[in-house]
């Protein structure tokens, strides 16, 4: 284990979210819109079919954890799953669509068996640092991120960054790294070197000033604009 490494207080005291500084990272002008603004989109089915990925990974994931601490192998409690999914999938409880998923699910964590003690949904904080949020999961001390997505993103990996900073904080350990689950195709491992965090930190300092500015940040133009779904409000602003 490494030196353990030291964030910079934020500029001003105050708190934002790690979401506040992944929508940031994303695009600055969004986050004005959406929290200086008060500008929320609807929920979108995207939104809800994510929202129900998370809470199946999370469900296996428990179910693996289990198995593994009643000696079982990954593969015998992928196959008990199984069993259990294919019963549902006969009786009409679910799905088609969500047994193809549920299967992928279980066969990603077959491939990637959860590390007790196993977490969810932990909250993490640092007001020292100015950031608070919510960790997907924590696994055998480090942090794991859910995504439902072939690929990962640059604030994919600020996100994973701030997560271990502030575990690191509220644990007094060194967090060296942290995944990132692409479900269901693969796990990604991040490093948290030295550069991502201070991103992170640029980040912060940056969604910091975006929150209390009086002005929106520049519009920029990009192909993620036409998919946005504050786009209108966003082209009405000056």
């Amino acid at each position: 284990m490494g030196l353990r490494w030291r964030a910079p207080k934020p500029p001003i005291s105050v708190v934002v979210s790690v979401n506040d500084v992944v929508t940031c990272c994303l695009c600055p002008r969004m986050l004005y819109v959406k929290k200086v603004l008060g500008l929320v989109p609807p929920p979108t089915s995207s939104m809800a079919r994510g929202s129900g990925v998370h809470k199946l990974y999370y469900e296996v994931s428990k179910r693996f954890v289990e198995g593994l601490l009643r000696g079982l192998s990954p593969s015998e409690v992928a196959s008990g799953l199984m069993e259990e999914l294919e019963g549902k999938l006969r009786s009409g409880l679910m799905s088609s669509r969500d047994y193809d998923l549920a299967e992928a699910i279980v066969e990603f964590r077959a491939r990637n068996p959860p590390r007790p003690p196993l977490s969810f949904e932990v909250p993490v904080s640092s007001l020292d640092l100015g950031v608070v949020g919510v960790v997907d999961m924590v696994e055998g001390g480090v942090p794991v991120e859910v995504k439902f997505k072939v690929r990962p993103h640059l604030q994919d990996y600020v996100q994973l960054a701030w997560y271990s900073i502030m575990l690191e904080e509220q644990t007094g350990g060194v967090v060296e790294h942290g995944f990132l689950d692409l479900v269901p195709t693969r796990r990604v491992k991040v490093y948290m070197s030295p550069r991502l965090r201070e991103l992170a930190v640029e980040l912060r300092d940056r969604a910091i000033e975006v929150l209390y500015s009086s002005t929106p940040p520049r519009r920029v133009e990009r192909r993620l604009c036409s998919r946005c779904e504050l786009n209108l409000e966003c082209r009405l602003l000056s």
